[in-house]
């Protein structure tokens, strides 16, 4: 609203009214009023005159024979000091422009930067939300508690699904149907789960069969396809949801007959329950799922590794042909994050080249050099690698420790989202102030100017705005640092 009402409301008051409200100031503060009468005389000398000023510098520029403005003081001196003679930036980059010392200083300076920038090939990513949350926050508390009470892998399971639809034999199968147990009951699916369960069992996040319920592995016990057969016959009829009465006489007759044991009835049970729970919920008698915990956090890097190796075992044993038509898949735990974050950064690099080829096309284009261009991504990369190094310096190596700030410690592993957003981010802050600061110059550089008067005149008019955004823009983020999150 404020501004809003700056914009509009304001100047119309001050054009309407201008006669009875602006009164009459000594000094230069004449300069820029306006008169009695409404007039504009001294907002009109005052134009004329800078446009004398800027009109007298680019003749200057033009009658230097040798294309410098830095032999021109004393000139410069009689049109104005506080033009631009005295600025620091005028100051500044007169010094710099003499390659004496512009190269030393730009050696020096990106060899101070190069040990920090050296360290942006470490950067590790991670998919793990507790990076994404507060540390006080309600959720996280909670989730670190119950990863301490049953182990981070119980929060985040996974299920090694079994899809026997396409299995080879279909006579074995023909004959599973008719007992009504799908393909998946088969012997030839049995075999194939018992191996891929033990080819995972080998990996170090599930290093032994304990961390694998199914059909196929109970409890850590290997389940055959036989006694699967009679728990399902069995418990169909006499279980908790079977079609007679657990205590009726033909189930008690049946028990009598198996010879079964209270542990017996309850493992085929379990078995059933199990079967009929993933029938259920992928809705097919010919596939099934074994549940999988792992002894890690599913979201950590060890997590992913392991999901990884998982699907490369798989991977290896269809193309052996040992599956013998089975697809086996991994769904739940960290899968569905793992692979999205995977592709966007596999798109990542696509998106560095082409939006830096972009700024190239773009800048030689609008400047017409190629020079410009090439400054400007070169710059861009060296502020976008000093970050990631930095990053690496503080979050995964810990150089800041010692300060003893939540905000600034080690945390092992940065999330997968700050580096996409930052590159966006700088590329954007970096090209929008270059190319202010480039225009300028090249503005300065049509009028006649000299390069070297163009690139003083230009870091004159554009050096100090464009610091202060960053000093503005540096505060509002370090903002952020105060806080012990």
């Amino acid at each position: 609203t404020a501004l809003l009402v700056n914009l509009t409301l304001t100047p119309a008051f001050l054009y309407t009214s201008a006669g009875e409200y602006c009164l009459r100031p000594k000094g230069c503060a004449a300069k820029v009023c306006c008169a009695e009468d409404g007039s504009s005389r001294g907002v009109g000398s005052m134009l004329k005159k800078e446009e004398r000023r800027m009109e007298e510098m680019g003749e200057m520029g033009i009658k230097d024979s040798s294309g410098s403005l830095i032999g021109r003081e004393d000139r410069y001196k009689q049109l104005d000091e506080k033009l631009m003679y005295d600025s620091l930036w005028y100051r500044l980059c007169r010094r710099l422009l003499d390659r004496r010392i512009g190269v030393p200083v730009l050696v020096v300076f990106v060899g101070l930067m190069v040990p920090v920038i050296v360290n942006f090939t470490k950067l590790k990513t991670s998919i793990g939300f507790d990076l994404l949350l507060p540390g006080s926050s309600p959720s996280l508390q909670t989730f670190d508690d119950m990863g301490e009470l049953f182990g981070a892998g119980t929060l985040s399971p996974y299920k090694v699904m079994f899809d026997a639809t396409g299995l080879f034999n279909e006579t074995l199968a023909e004959e599973a149907e008719e007992r009504r147990l799908g393909k998946i009951g088969t012997n030839e699916s049995f075999a194939v789960m018992h191996e891929v369960i033990n080819k995972l069992s080998a990996l170090p996040a599930t290093n032994g069969p304990q961390y694998f319920n199914g059909i196929a592995q109970a409890g850590g016990i290997p389940v055959s396809q036989v006694e699967y057969v009679e728990a399902h016959a069995f418990s169909s009829r006499c279980g908790p949801t079977g079609s007679l009465d657990p205590e009726s006489d033909a189930c008690q007759f049946i028990i009598s007959q198996a010879g079964l044991t209270p542990e017996m009835i309850e493992t085929a049970n379990s078995l059933y329950l199990l079967s009929t729970t993933a029938n259920d919920g992928l809705n097919s008698p010919n596939a099934t799922y074994a549940t999988t915990i792992l002894n890690v956090d599913p979201f950590s890097n060890d997590g992913t590794d392991w999901l990884v190796q998982a699907r490369d075992i798989v991977a290896d044993l269809e193309s052996s042909g040992s599956l013998m038509g089975i697809k086996v898949y991994f769904v739940d735990g960290a899968g569905i994050e793992y692979d999205a974050v995977t592709q966007v950064y596999e798109v990542f690099p696509v998106l560095i080249t082409a939006t830096l080829a972009t700024v190239f096309v773009l800048m030689g284009a609008f400047f017409r050099s190629v020079v410009v261009p090439i400054r400007s991504v070169v710059s861009i990369a060296l502020t976008l690698m000093f970050v990631f190094g930095l990053t690496v310096l503080i979050y995964q190596d810990g150089i800041f420790d010692p300060l003893g700030l939540a905000c600034m410690s080690k945390t092992g592993e940065i999330s997968w989202l700050p580096p996409v957003m930052t590159f966006s981010i700088v590329v954007g802050l970096g090209l929008d102030y270059d190319v202010f600061l480039i225009s300028r110059v090249l503005e300065f550089r049509e009028e006649g100017y000299s390069d070297d008067s163009a690139v003083l005149a230009g870091v004159w008019k554009t050096g100090s705005v464009i610091t202060c955004a960053g000093i503005i823009m540096a505060l509002a983020f370090a903002g952020l640092l105060m806080s012990e999150e």
